[in-house]
């Protein structure tokens, strides 16, 4: 038999996702065809139903640490290529589960009538992901604007063709400062190298990042008669992402102070009743609801300061800055987010049994709902550089730019709009 008792059917199954932990579970049901009201109806193409571990008249249990290091991996490829040691990937997960009768010395004896299965385990995953970055070759802090021409490199500086021909040719101190951080962040760790394209270089570091997760699990059984027994569980994983690494919202560069971190909530409970009416008829009722606490945050207060809020746009004025170039902007995250998906459901199958042939009937009724909200943090700047207005459109033609394409074209007006700090938007 299948209590069924973790389950998830929404419309947001990746967010709100259940994830029971294997030494907590009895058994996996899959059901591909069209389900039964026994295992959740019309929720869905595939239903898969867990039943959670229960207690015995006989006390069990166990203990297990599963740990992986640095030190038992040869190095990744890429990182060899590119003079980057190992990643940091160190995982602890660990836990333990007993169950048995519920036993008050004394006062109550549950052998044969009420049973108890707990269960715990935590993951600690303290880890560095392998980026790749695209900055700025360092000639173009000084105007220099590069591209490939056959198998020459051609230079053309930017500051002192606007200069000789009466347009901006100050730099903008803000977007400087922005890739001064940038240009010295690369020098702390990880390593540069040019790309193909003379403009660009390709930075890669491996970002620190750490994964927390702990999941406790609780059920009991209460047998109310010989023919009905009651049965309950509850479990609640919640998982802390600093940062959130697998939707890349992690520093863009080292030092950098904005980065978005994640915390998520997801607990769920079930019971049920089991009923034996008579020899051949038997009657099962189960509710439960899911992930109705606080959901999904992306960009979720952090324990250390200044690294989710207006705060961490301070080196930028004040205002989330995106270029118009290539290159990986200095900021993360504008838009933190948060997302529920909460699941409430009741169902009932009755089952007859006549000689070799089996009879269910049964429904269920199911009530979900998603909602998510975002917001702005600050306002937003995109740089960039307007062809039917600005008045040093007519600097960026094959005169100045002996040979080039009109993709480096392109490329020389949205360097020439970072350097000077040319605003295209603000939102």
């Amino acid at each position: 038999m299948s209590n069924n008792d973790n389950f998830l059917r929404n419309t947001d199954g990746f967010f709100a996702s259940v994830t029971p932990r294997q030494d907590a579970v009895e058994a996996v049901s899959v059901t591909l065809s069209a389900a039964g009201a026994q295992v959740g109806g019309g929720a869905g193409a595939v239903t898969m139903a867990f039943q959670t571990r229960a207690g015995g008249n006989r006390f069990t249990g166990s203990a297990y640490e599963y740990y992986r290091s640095p030190n038992f991996n040869t190095n990744y490829v890429f990182n060899e290529i590119n003079g980057l040691p190992k990643n940091d990937v160190e995982l602890n997960q660990f836990g333990a589960r007993l169950g048995g009768p519920i036993l008050i010395p004394g006062l109550y004896d549950g052998r044969n009538k009420a049973f108890f299965f707990v269960h715990y385990e935590q993951i600690r995953f303290p880890n560095s992901f392998t980026r790749t970055r695209t900055v700025f070759n360092p000639r173009v802090y000084d105007g220099w604007f590069r591209y490939q021409f056959g198998g020459e490199v051609r230079e053309v500086n930017l500051l002192q063709l606007a200069a000789a021909n009466g347009q901006i040719s100050a730099t903008d101190p803000t977007m400087m400062k922005l890739l001064g951080q940038i240009d010295a962040a690369t020098k702390t760790t990880g390593t540069r190298a040019a790309q193909s394209d003379p403009l660009y270089d390709n930075y890669v570091w491996q970002s620190p990042s750490t994964l927390f997760e702990h999941q406790p699990t609780v059920r009991l059984d209460y047998n109310l008669t010989n023919n009905h027994r009651l049965q309950g569980s509850w479990s609640s994983i919640k998982a802390e992402r600093t940062p959130d690494y697998l939707n890349n919202t992690d520093p863009r560069f080292p030092g950098a102070p904005n980065q978005r971190d994640f915390v998520s909530t997801r607990p769920l409970i079930a019971m049920s009743m089991r009923s034996v009416l008579s020899k051949n008829i038997v009657n099962e009722v189960r509710g439960g609801l899911t992930a109705y606490a606080n959901g999904s945050n992306f960009g979720y207060p952090s324990s250390l300061a200044s690294r989710n809020d207006p705060s961490t746009f301070t080196d930028s004025g004040g205002f989330a800055i995106t270029t118009p170039t290539a290159t990986t902007d200095w900021f993360t995250s504008n838009g933190p987010s948060w997302r529920k998906a909460p699941t409430y459901s009741i169902e009932d199958t009755l089952t007859w049994n006549r000689g070799a042939h089996t009879m269910m009937a049964g429904g269920n009724f199911m009530i979900s709902d998603a909602s998510s909200s975002s917001q702005t943090m600050v306002r937003g700047i995109t740089l960039g550089f307007n062809t039917d207005f600005d008045p040093a459109v007519g600097l960026f033609n094959t005169t100045n730019f002996p040979g080039a394409s009109s993709d480096q074209l392109t490329a020389a007006r949205a360097t020439y709009a970072v350097l000077t700090g040319r605003v295209a938007t603000v939102a």
